[in-house]
């Protein structure tokens, strides 16, 4: 992977050897809520992946966090040799900026749902440091029977790491069924959901009889 530190030379040096230039991919702003971005990683594959603005015009690829996207800094223009990247992890309620973007400005989408062109879910795990008092372990975890795996928002395949990672320490508990789309049918039998039951009184009854029955609750 090679990244561009010195805008000027970086510039200089395109212009004259443009053609031999492996694509150029910019990730135009960051994520939002945490100091992660893939131009962490290491790229597989033979391109530059810089977070240089200023080498927009030659661009083959740019991808935008619409979470923490600005109206007055995004490109104003569009080439049909460049392909704008939709990039969220978050429910778009957390992005407003989408209600003001021309409707043609994504080529391409990376999201949670089922539906985008590159589906990558949401959520990770992140190590636990000496001092972290509000983290919780896998072993602290699995002493429950259940985790209240409900999101910020309920939107198509918005589920987080709270259903599809801890389903191995505790049976989480989500609101509807009809959030498990794609693979993540796959976790209807680990889960319990909210509106499967006529009411919080049959739910929590339920919940005490799994208690109570720890064979049924393993199945």
């Amino acid at each position: 992977m090679q990244v561009f530190l010195d805008t000027k030379l970086s510039t200089s040096f395109i212009k004259n050897n443009r053609t031999k230039l492996k694509p150029i991919i910019i990730e135009w702003n960051e994520y939002a809520w945490k100091n992660i971005s893939y131009i962490d990683y290491e790229c597989g594959k033979k391109c530059i992946f810089t977070r240089d603005r200023k080498l927009e015009e030659y661009a083959t690829v740019i991808t935008f966090h619409v979470g923490s996207m600005q109206l007055w800094n995004y490109p104003k223009t569009q080439s049909e040799s460049r392909m704008h990247v939709f990039v969220n992890f978050e429910p778009p309620t957390n992005a407003p900026i989408l209600a003001k973007l021309p409707e043609d400005f994504f080529n391409y989408t990376i999201s949670y749902r089922w539906d985008s062109d590159i589906t990558m879910s949401y959520g990770c795990f992140l190590p636990i440091e000496q001092n972290d008092t509000d983290k919780w372990s896998e072993e602290e975890v699995s002493k429950f029977y259940f985790v209240i795996g409900f999101e910020n928002a309920y939107c198509t395949d918005y589920i987080t790491e709270k259903v599809w990672r801890l389903r191995d320490l505790a049976v989480p508990i989500i609101f509807d069924r009809s959030q498990l789309r794609g693979k993540y049918k796959a976790l209807n039998p680990y889960v319990i959901a909210v509106r499967d039951f006529k009411s919080i009184k049959e739910l929590g009854d339920y919940l005490n009889f799994l208690i109570k029955n720890y064979t049924e609750y393993k199945k």
